[in-house]
């Protein structure tokens, strides 16, 4: 609720605001496009500290694998917005909306 509201008070002051879903497990909770649910996968830690399923390395394994996710979720996001102010969407121009040269 925190981040919804900053960046809510950041985009009502004229900021472009970027807000990443992060789809690897390790965000709470994850509505997708078709409303489905993604939630929180505790499995990795649990393996580890509860279960003793699997040691120490294996879950920084794990982890490092859902922070690459992250990254790319993030530059993925990023290439997004660029392309934003350098061309325009249809969808959006149809709408009387565009972003070219306005992303600085």
């Amino acid at each position: 609720a925190i981040y919804t509201y900053q960046a809510l008070v950041l985009a009502a002051n004229g900021t472009c605001v970027l807000m990443v879903d992060h789809t690897d497990g390790s965000a709470p909770m994850v509505e997708r496009i078709d409303g489905s649910i993604l939630a929180y996968d505790h499995g990795p830690a649990n393996e580890c500290y509860i279960e003793k399923k699997t040691d120490y390395v294996d879950y920084v394994r794990t982890r490092r694998a859902q922070v690459d996710h992250r990254v790319e979720e993030v530059l993925s996001s990023l290439r997004a917005l660029l392309d934003l102010d350098r061309r325009d969407v249809p969808d959006l121009l149809s709408a009387g909306v565009s972003f070219v040269g306005r992303l600085d």
